[in-house]
């Protein structure tokens, strides 16, 4: 028997498994596929170049069958759960680089701040590799600077 959760896990994926058979229809090659939660997301890999999603409020990413998959950080959208441990939740964005002319993901920088009172930065930049899964470059870390 199924729990909520699993019935609501079993939706997510066959929302996942409808995306992929829409994908395969298409006539174009599709470059990236979104999604809210990547419970959606293994019906995906190996259709599509690149899968974003979100909704863990942590990074994650997972390479497969030729298929990256980035999971994104929290941008603001914990809201008030953001507070509720004992360090804020920190703000974490991704910029993504792509290929002009291939128009597949070359790089991405992971930006994160620290959360509400933090006076923190953090950029890592990754680099694709189509052999293995990327590397995180050095980052650079420092304080913000306060405001005059």
């Amino acid at each position: 028997k199924s729990t909520r959760r699993g019935e609501s896990d079993d939706l997510v994926k066959e929302s996942g498994a409808q995306l992929a058979a829409l994908i395969a229809g298409e006539q174009r090659p599709v470059d990236i596929a979104l999604v809210h939660d990547p419970v959606a997301a293994p019906p995906l890999m190996g259709k599509v170049p690149l899968v974003l999603a979100g909704h863990r409020h942590h990074r994650e990413q997972k390479q497969q069958d030729g298929s990256l998959l980035l999971v994104q950080g929290s941008t603001g959208g914990a809201g008030l759960r953001g507070l509720e441990g004992e360090k804020p939740t920190s703000l974490e964005c991704s910029i993504l680089y792509f290929d002009a002319v291939t128009r597949h993901l070359q790089a991405w920088d992971d930006v994160t701040l620290g959360g509400l009172g933090a006076t923190s930065v953090t950029v890592e930049r990754h680099l694709r590799s189509k052999e293995s899964p990327p590397e995180p470059s050095p980052s650079v870390t420092g304080p913000v600077p306060s405001p005059s």
